[in-house]
């Protein structure tokens, strides 16, 4: 829990972005030049996209790593397979979460706004999931969460690719970006 929480927390970091600088007025700057206004969100996009994959391989590599080092010879070890299901399905989390930080940046004047408001909005829906298993009138809320669809254990246990899973939370991304886009050519910098 406190990796996970870390490196949505650290998507949250990046996803204000665009803020941080309207914030200090280096967007001001980078506006001054003639280019297009959607390049500061299709940057922090891309910074997004970059962070998740060097984030993945290099969780990739330490398990790769650490087995090869410290398994005892003779244990079961986990598949290469198992391996990128886990990695694809917390890629597809993260980049969720830093969209959704992108759009809330969008939408206010400070970064610790936009920070605390997914935070907090990351906080509730972590907890929600776990109400959702507990008690059954909240699961249907808890389908709302990012976090429903990312499911650690139905993924060590069932060996089939997390399609329906990996596709939802890169849709609710995509919109995210979508209304980043929206909100930010529309905005008064």
């Amino acid at each position: 829990i406190a990796v996970l929480s870390t490196l949505v927390g650290l998507m949250v970091a990046l996803g204000t972005e665009p803020v941080a600088e309207m914030e200090s007025g280096f967007a001001d700057l980078i506006l001054a030049k003639p280019m297009p206004r959607h390049v500061p969100i299709t940057r922090s996009i891309i910074l997004l996209f970059l962070s998740v994959s060097f984030l993945l391989g290099v969780m990739m590599a330490g398990t790769l790593t650490g087995l090869a080092l410290l398994a005892p010879p003779g244990s079961v070890r986990p598949t290469p397979a198992l391996l990128v299901r886990l990695a694809a399905n917390l890629g597809s989390l993260l980049l969720c979460w830093g969209s959704i930080a992108l759009a809330a940046a969008t939408c206010v004047r400070r970064r610790a706004t936009a920070g605390a408001l997914v935070s907090l909005l990351a906080l509730a829906g972590f907890l929600i999931v776990y109400l959702g298993q507990l008690w059954k009138p909240a699961e249907g809320i808890s389908r709302l969460s990012p976090f429903f669809y990312f499911r650690m254990l139905n993924l060590i246990v069932n060996a089939s690719f997390p399609v329906h899973d990996i596709s939802i939370l890169l849709a609710a991304a995509l919109c995210s970006v979508v209304f980043a886009y929206v909100v930010y050519a529309k905005r008064d910098l």
